[in-house]
């Protein structure tokens, strides 16, 4: 019997007839690894046996928090810190999230659709993978702060009267309503 690394021992190294081997590896907190052992003997092929030590998986999240602007688009990343496959899912359909899944490290961009409301709202963002436990994001959304601006607040006529434009920057609906019947 021979091992390819110095991390596993294998004892007895030699056997005859049905028999059994034991294998120690010594303990490790690095990414997984693997070897292999060998066991020979003449007239046969030999048989080959893989050992893998696995790394404890992780998978974390940079952040437990984002905030969104209410405009259609607004977007903001995290970043995914993992050695395992992870999913990722929103409890909102305003939100979307790309990549949905992936494995190892990652940058996750949370894209919203417009809040045309007049109140903000939030969704929670999860992400979810293999033998890790559940890391999760609240995300809150600006509601839409609704403006009428005016380009400017007065204008004013001779005698003989005549016209004037005044540009209104605005992202409503709006009216107007004149005081005096001569405008």
């Amino acid at each position: 019997v021979v091992a390819d690394a110095d991390w596993v021992e294998v004892t007895p190294m030699s056997g005859e007839n049905n028999d059994e081997i034991y294998l120690t590896v010594q303990p490790y907190s690095g990414s997984s690894r693997s070897a292999q052992i060998t066991i020979s003997a003449s007239e046969v092929d030999d048989q080959v046996i893989d050992i893998i030590q696995k790394s404890e998986e992780i998978l974390t999240v940079s952040t437990s928090e984002l905030n969104l602007e209410a405009t259609e688009g607004a977007s903001q990343t995290f970043e995914i810190t993992s050695n395992t496959t992870w999913t990722i899912t929103s409890d909102s359909s305003w939100l979307t999230v790309n990549p949905a899944s992936g494995s190892n490290d990652a940058t996750v961009t949370l894209t919203a659709a417009m809040n045309n409301t007049k109140a903000e709202r939030t969704a929670t963002v999860t992400v979810s993978g293999d033998g890790v436990e559940n890391a999760s994001i609240a995300v809150t959304q600006d509601f839409m702060r609704y403006f009428v601006t005016p380009a400017k607040l007065n204008a004013e006529f001779n005698l003989d009267g005549g016209k004037d434009t005044i540009a209104i920057a605005s992202n409503t609906n709006w009216t107007v309503v004149s005081n005096a019947a001569w405008v």
